[in-house]
């Protein structure tokens, strides 16, 4: 970059810069279990969501579509919580701070706007079927979806298994992960095991 002006993190990494698209954040919206749930993001911008559960152990499903606006749909949940959205999308509303611009005049952050601060911590179980929590010591929410897949073999001559799949969540410090799925399948031949990671989550006491 040849002009304008770099922030970065504690970590060293560029934080916002003309040349680099924040997300910023949108809002909070509440949920109570399976549904559909506007963000009032629009569908031509990009956008980030994260969760932080009212229980422990708590899993669900999440899907992605569009009706003008990007949706998040529930299902499969057995419980509820909170999502922390975060969009492209910068807004000036005082008369005074900075405002960092794109070459072609698009506002992209000011300081009117709470940037994603994303934090990463490691997946320390990798692939189980077994429920385990991983503590990050602040209050958190994370971004969702599945965890890892597994498979144990009931029957080897009649490849006979058991497949599954976990998720995660967020309560209190922890990241939570559950099962969210399994299923026995005879025949054919069962996919490889995979897993994530890395948890991808942020502090909520920087947006509550």
């Amino acid at each position: 970059m040849s002009y304008g002006l770099q922030i970065t993190g504690d970590d060293g990494r560029l934080w916002i810069s003309p040349d680099f698209v924040p997300l910023n954040f949108q809002g909070k919206i509440a949920f109570s279990g399976n549904g559909s749930y506007d963000t009032g993001v629009s569908a031509s911008n990009r956008m980030m969501f994260f969760v932080r559960n009212s229980a422990a152990f708590i899993a669900a499903d999440f899907t992605l579509s569009q009706s003008g606006t990007w949706i998040i749909n529930v299902s499969s949940a057995n419980g509820g919580g909170t999502f922390y959205i975060f969009a492209d999308i910068a807004t000036i509303k005082s008369t005074y701070g900075i405002a960092v611009y794109s070459a072609s005049g698009k506002l992209l952050w000011c300081t009117d706007m709470l940037p994603l601060m994303l934090r990463r911590i490691n997946n320390p179980q990798a692939i189980t079927n077994t429920n385990y929590t991983v503590e990050t010591g602040i209050n958190l929410a994370v971004y969702p979806g599945i965890v890892s897949t597994y498979r144990q073999v009931l029957n080897p001559g009649q490849n006979i298994f058991i497949y599954g799949y976990m998720g995660c969540g967020a309560y209190g410090t922890t990241v939570t992960i559950s099962k969210m799925y399994t299923e026995q399948l005879s025949g054919g031949t069962p996919e490889p095991a995979r897993f994530k990671q890395e948890f991808l989550y942020i502090d909520v006491s920087l947006y509550d």
